[in-house]
């Protein structure tokens, strides 16, 4: 009976370890997508004669703006004035 309880506490470490094989793979292969996107060189290119403005004034109002997510069904669309004002720089 030792012998196989031995045994149990040998093999358990090991089957501990092929069971994470598979996460493993699964994230590997994710952080190789991530890192893909990151190293992709934008197809938008900044001009080389642009001028960074001495001081940003303004205001961006959004009326009558809906959104909706899972709960919507319960509560009903959500909407919510607000406003974007320029910070000074």
């Amino acid at each position: 009976m030792a012998a196989i309880n031995y045994l149990a506490f040998a093999l358990f470490p090991i089957l501990m370890l092929g069971g994470m094989m598979c996460p493993l793979a699964a994230a590997g292969a994710s952080a190789g997508r991530i890192l893909e996107i990151l190293e992709t060189e934008p197809e938008v290119k900044q001009a080389e004669n642009t001028v960074r403005p001495e001081r940003i004034r303004g205001r961006i109002s959004f009326k009558n703006v809906f959104f909706s997510h899972f709960a919507e069904e319960y509560f009903g669309p959500v909407q919510r004035p607000f406003q974007l004002d320029a910070l000074e720089l």
